[in-house]
C-alpha cells in the first residue's frame, strides 16, 4: 500500500519536536575548508555489531522523503518492497526539497513520524542544498544533515539515508555532489545503530561511466530523463532494488515477486513530467560550468 502525503507544507504546523533540541552529536571541530574539498576516504566503524533481522510480525512501515529525484524514484522502490506484500510504504518526497529550503522539515517530519510511526525512512536529497553549503561551509552543513537525521530518527525508525547517484552536471557540480555524500556517508559513524548510508552509485553505473540509458539483459533501458539527473522507470527499479536490499539486511521480508519490474508502478504519470522526459534524446553530455 502506497500512502501520499496530501497536507500542504506550511509554517503553521504544530511543532512536535524541534531539531534544535534534539540531542547533539559532536563534530570534530577541525578548522572548515573550502566547500569543494572533497576527502578521499569514507569513515567506517571499526568491528560493527552484527545485524540482527527483525521480525516484526506486522507489516513493516517505511516513510520515503527527500528531493525530485527521491520523488521520481519512488514509484520503483514502491514496487520492490510492496512485491514482498510485507511492507507499507507512506510518501513524502517533494519536488524542489533542501535542507535549506521553505520546506518546514523541523516540524513537518516530527508530524508525520507521529502520524505515521515509521519503522524505516528511506532519505535521499542534496542538490537543492548548494547555495547553503558554499555559505556556511562543509563543517556547519555536516551539524545540518547530522539534526536532519536525528529528526528522523527521533521517534526510533532506523534511517537509509541513500547516496546521491551522479548526475549529467557540470564537473564543479560533481565535485560538490561527492562533498555531500562524503557528508551523508559519516552518518553512521556520528549515528551508530541508527542510520545506514545506502551506496546507489555501482548500481545505477555499474561500470563507473555515467549513462542516460544502459543495457540490460541486451534490452537498451532509459536510466534518467532528458536532462539527465532525474529518474526514469528504468532507474527507479534500480533503485528500487538497492532499497529492497538494504530493508531485508535489516528486517524480514516476504519473498519477493519475480515480476515486479513490470506492474502498473511504471506508468505513474511523473515519468511524463514534463513531457516525454523518458523518451526524448538526451541534452548535451557537457553542460556548461
Amino acid at each position: 500500500m502506497l500512502v501520499t502525503a496530501c497536507s500542504s507544507p506550511n509554517t503553521s504546523a504544530a511543532p512536535v519536536a524541534s531539531p534544535t533540541t534534539a540531542s547533539t552529536v559532536a563534530v570534530p571541530s577541525t578548522t572548515a575548508t573550502a566547500s569543494t574539498t572533497v576527502p578521499t576516504a569514507v569513515p567506517t566503524t571499526t568491528n560493527p555489531p552484527p545485524i540482527v533481522k527483525v521480525d516484526l510480525g506486522r507489516k513493516l512501515r517505511v516513510m520515503i522523503v527527500g528531493d525530485s529525484l527521491m520523488y521520481d524514484a519512488t514509484p520503483g522502490i514502491y514496487g520492490a518492497l510492496d512485491a514482498t506484500d510485507s511492507v507499507e510504504i507512506f510518501q513524502a518526497a517533494i519536488r524542489g526539497f533542501g535542507l535549506n529550503r521553505m520546506y518546514p522539515w523541523g516540524t513537518e517530519w516530527p508530524r508525520l513520524l507521529s502520524d505515521w510511526k515509521p519503522d524505516v525512512v528511506v532519505m535521499m536529497e542534496g542538490g537543492w542544498d548548494t547555495p547553503l553549503r558554499k555559505l556556511i561551509g562543509p563543517i556547519e552543513y555536516q551539524k545540518l544533515v547530522i539534526r536532519a537525521a536525528q529528526t528522523l530518527t527521533s521517534t526510533g525508525a532506523h534511517l537509509l539515508w541513500l547516496e546521491l547517484p551522479e548526475a549529467r552536471v557540470s564537473k564543479s557540480e560533481k565535485l560538490i555532489n561527492r562533498s555531500f555524500n562524503y557528508e551523508f556517508s559519516r552518518l553512521p559513524e556520528l549515528m551508530p545503530g541508527k542510520v545506514t548510508y545506502v551506496s546507489t552509485e555501482k548500481a545505477m553505473d555499474p561500470d563507473g561511466i555515467f549513462r542516460v540509458s544502459r543495457t540490460v539483459d541486451g534490452s537498451k533501458v532509459r536510466m534518467r530523463k532528458f536532462d539527465g539527473a532525474h529518474i526514469c522507470p528504468g532507474g527507479a527499479a534500480v533503485l528500487g532494488m538497492v532499497v529492497h536490499a538494504a530493508v531485508s539486511a535489516r528486517f524480514v521480508l516476504r519473498p519477493q515477486r519475480a515480476d515486479w519490474r513490470n506492474d502498473g508502478w511504471r506508468n505513474d504519470p511523473r515519468y511524463n513530467e514534463p513531457d516525454e522526459a523518458c523518451t526524448l534524446d538526451p541534452w548535451p553530455s557537457d553542460p556548461p560550468e
